[in-house]
């Protein structure tokens, strides 16, 4: 990615904070963030995310923890422009060329596992030697578990400290605090130490 394309980013989704997952699939609610508030994972980023993963508008993911599935959102929206996301099922257009980038960034030319789990980006990263322990802002952030195991993902906005602390904007996580909780139900943005994380360089 330019530096260009990752202040877009940035700016994009810094602009969804405070979003709040949805109780059900009700469509009518989806652009808006606090309306339909609930504990079920529904999200137009979810949505968003089977148009990326599988080019068709039919909720496969939507539903699921959605914190890898804001980023995928993040990055279609950045090529193909705000969507619609209240449209009923099945009419949400598909941009082919903003689907082609994603992949690219994301699996940087490889196939990938095409499933939004933050494990499978770690993964990619790594065997294409695009991670380290160094935070930049563009970057994303992967939190392991005690097994060095992903389980959350973000996007490291800003850094303070040397890289010792970071202010990342993630999906899906608590309003408040400095923990990491991977299945929270909003977009936030957190300050954290660098620890237990790996960042993936785009």
């Amino acid at each position: 990615m330019t530096e260009t394309e990752k202040k877009k980013m940035l700016k994009e989704a810094s602009s969804w904070v405070g979003y709040c997952e949805k109780q059900k699939c009700d469509y009518s609610f989806y652009d808006v963030k606090l309306g339909g508030t609930g504990l079920n994972n529904f999200t137009r980023f979810g949505r968003l995310a089977d148009i990326v993963l599988y080019g068709v508008d039919r909720r496969v993911k939507d539903g699921y923890p959605w914190c890898a599935m804001f980023l995928l959102g993040i990055l279609y929206e950045l090529k193909a422009g705000r969507q619609d996301c209240t449209v009923g099922k099945g009419k949400m257009p598909v941009d082919e060329a903003a689907r082609r980038w994603v992949r690219e960034v994301v699996g940087l030319g490889a196939d990938i596992p095409w499933h939004a789990g933050c494990d499978a980006w770690l993964k990619v990263f790594r065997h294409n030697y695009r991670s380290g322990k160094v935070p930049h802002p563009g970057d994303f952030v992967v939190y392991l578990d005690n097994c060095g195991r992903a389980y959350h993902i973000g996007l490291v906005e800003s850094v303070q400290e040397g890289g010792q602390r970071f202010t990342s904007i993630e999906g899906n996580t608590s309003a408040a605090g400095e923990n990491v909780v991977a299945n929270g139900g909003v977009v936030a943005r957190k300050t954290r130490k660098n620890q237990k994380c790996e960042f993936l360089y785009c």
